[in-house]
């Protein structure tokens, strides 16, 4: 693609041109160039993280929702083999750089689903430029180590990062045609990652989630073990972690706050009754407040006021310097709120599970995405 004249992570440069385009031009708006928030949700989540890494001033503040820069990226040798096997998919392995490209931007959207949809690794990239590393929890960890992932945090100082209780179910869709026991792949991840170390992790990870190699399908309950597995790995711990490396930042001033969605999903569908991945920013937009019943509505209409809380340089719920947590929850049938602020020494509470952090702990979590890289890439 170079050759072509294309450069790596093309989306996220697209953005920042979009950020750079605000800051000089949205006071002509009555906007305040120096107070820009970024909210992402899921892959804009994730983009407003890896926008962390550079040291431009782009924006202020973060709301981070179910996503992040927390990924597994690949090189860009490694994407290189991906575009040329899109290529070969659409038939366009014989033509110049340039007239490949053009072939892939005009292949109809219907037959590009069809033809690539997700056989082949796409995504945003390190290519020591926009993406100069990957996250990782031990770099978190240090707070000398995550000024130095995070540049960006010099200007943006203040982030709400949060999670959906069943963040998990996006990647229902990635696993969806695996003919693999998904519950044995895992467990075979978890022991092949840590038993050189300690063999008692994974039986103790196995336990705590009720995986079972013998399971019947890769179908409803059999399959949420996996998926809850997956969700606390690659989205509620990455929330919480970069919440604290807000929070004990080497730079004066930083400050975070978590916040978990547990609302139930009240719409008909095989995951009605979960807070399923992305519901929250359909919440808190007020998207569908004409047809949520009392006590969702009144949910929504919170999560909205303390986001513009937020944007307008105030405090929505203590921070979580002091470890405590906002969680925003109500039934689909009910007429009450049940929101509420849980503090330190309240995780129960919290509707997360505190399993890995008992059984792995902070200094191994990087071995927890090494497990779930290993089962994502199937077995072997």
């Amino acid at each position: 693609m170079e050759a072509a004249g294309y450069k790596a992570n093309n989306g996220l440069d697209d953005q920042k041109l979009a950020l750079r385009w605000i800051k000089l031009h949205i006071s002509e708006f009555g906007g305040d160039p120096e107070r820009v928030t970024v909210l992402g949700e899921s892959a804009g989540a994730a983009s407003g993280c890896f926008h962390l890494h550079s040291s431009e001033p782009l924006f202020d503040q973060l709301i981070a929702l179910s996503g992040s820069s927390q990924q597994r990226l690949r090189s860009k040798e490694q994407a290189e083999v991906t575009y040329r096997s899109v290529v070969e998919a659409i038939g366009a392995t014989t033509l110049p750089p340039k007239e490949q490209l053009q072939k892939i931007l005009h292949v109809p959207g219907e037959e590009l689903v069809s033809t690539i949809g997700r056989k082949f690794p796409i995504g945003p990239l390190i290519d020591g430029d926009i993406i100069p590393r990957g996250t990782t929890f031990s770099a978190l960890r240090n707070p000398v180590e995550a000024t130095r992932l995070f540049p960006g945090i010099f200007r943006c100082r203040r982030a709400v990062l949060g999670d959906c209780q069943m963040d998990g179910m996006a990647f229902a869709s990635r696993v969806a045609a695996r003919q693999d026991n998904l519950q044995k792949t895992l467990l075979s991840s978890l022991h092949a990652v840590f038993d050189p170390i300690n063999q008692k992790i994974a039986k103790d990870i196995a336990s705590a989630y009720g995986l079972d190699d013998q399971a019947l399908s890769n179908e409803g309950e059999d399959l949420k073990p996996v998926l809850h597995f997956g969700g606390d790995v690659m989205f509620a711990l990455p929330a919480r972690e970069i919440a604290q490396a807000f929070s004990v930042s080497a730079v004066p001033g930083t400050k975070a706050f978590l916040c978990h969605f547990n609302a139930p999903n009240p719409w008909e569908g095989p995951w009605k009754g979960h807070s399923t991945h992305i519901l929250d920013i359909s919440f808190a937009l007020l998207n569908y407040n004409g047809v949520l019943l009392d006590a969702q509505r009144l949910c929504a209409e919170r999560y909205a006021r303390d986001i513009i809380t937020f944007v307008n340089g105030g405090e929505p719920w203590p921070p979580y310097e002091t470890g405590g947590r906002m969680v925003y929850d109500a039934p689909a049938q009910g007429t009450e709120d049940e929101s509420c602020y849980v503090p330190r020494g309240s995780s129960e509470n919290t509707g997360r599970r505190e399993a890995l952090y008992k059984i792995v702990g902070e200094a191994m979590f990087d071995k927890l995405v090494d497990v779930w890289m290993l089962f994502m890439a199937g077995p072997k």
